[in-house]
């Protein structure tokens, strides 16, 4: 009972707002349309569209990465957007092999008329306009999924 009880007292700050996946200089452009159409407009964005049967797009993204494939789990979008952004222009080494690619700056492009689970998806770019990470804020928030785990095993007896 007290696992419930903490549960229902979590702070809504734990609460999962977005996912971030890493590109790594991927370009936007695909050829077969804009990268961040995937996330605003697929029924299951929350893949990273390797090759995306629904939307055609395709993106390679770096096994070298922090970053899960499938995205990881974001609890304050300004947090990660502050703290990326601090590593690539401040804390990286200036002799980095990849530094005269760094990205430097996000951009933000809502979706607040479609139906997919994401309201925006903000993209960190580097001068070529290439994007390094994608982060994806949902619509509505999410908790653990515990009340999910409670039901079914309350069901299940």
């Amino acid at each position: 009972m007290t696992g419930i009880i903490n549960f229902f007292r979590a702070d809504p700050k734990d609460q999962i707002v977005g996912e971030l996946f890493y590109l790594g200089g991927e370009s936007r452009d695909t050829g077969d349309g804009i990268l961040e159409s995937h996330f605003l407009n697929c029924s299951d964005p929350a893949i990273s569209p390797h090759s995306c049967n629904e939307c055609s797009i395709g993106a390679s993204y770096s096994d070298g990465s922090f970053v899960k494939h499938s995205g990881d789990e974001v609890f304050n979008i300004s947090e990660v957007e502050t703290q990326i952004l601090k590593y690539y222009n401040e804390i990286a080494p200036e002799n980095w092999d990849q530094a005269q690619y760094r990205p430097f700056r996000w951009i933000t492009i809502p979706n607040l008329k479609s139906g997919a689970k994401y309201k925006n998806v903000k993209i960190l770019l580097d001068n070529d306009e290439d994007a390094w990470y994608i982060l994806a804020e949902w619509k509505k928030p999410m908790s653990s999924n515990y009340i999910e785990k409670l039901q079914k095993h309350f069901e299940d007896d």
